[in-house]
């Protein structure tokens, strides 16, 4: 199987929870992924301190590209 690198870019939020719980239904992977997010204090300041908002439907590139320093690459 060929490893694809992952790229940072906006995501919707199924999208990039699909990527890190692929086995789950998108909208429990979504609400996973909300709770890893919830439960980082630093990753949830960082977001904080730009436009974030938990309505939006996507994340930002930026958004990501925190995520990802976070929380690793989800194909790890």
């Amino acid at each position: 199987m060929e490893n694809k690198a992952f790229t940072v870019r906006c995501y919707s939020k199924s999208e990039l929870a699909g990527m890190y719980f692929p086995t789950l239904r998108r909208a429990i992977a979504v609400r996973k992924l909300r709770r890893w997010i919830i439960g980082c204090t630093p990753l949830m300041q960082e977001l904080e301190q730009g436009y974030y908002s938990p309505a939006m439907r996507t994340y930002t590139a930026r958004e990501v590209r925190i995520i990802v320093h976070h929380l690793g690459e989800p194909f790890d």
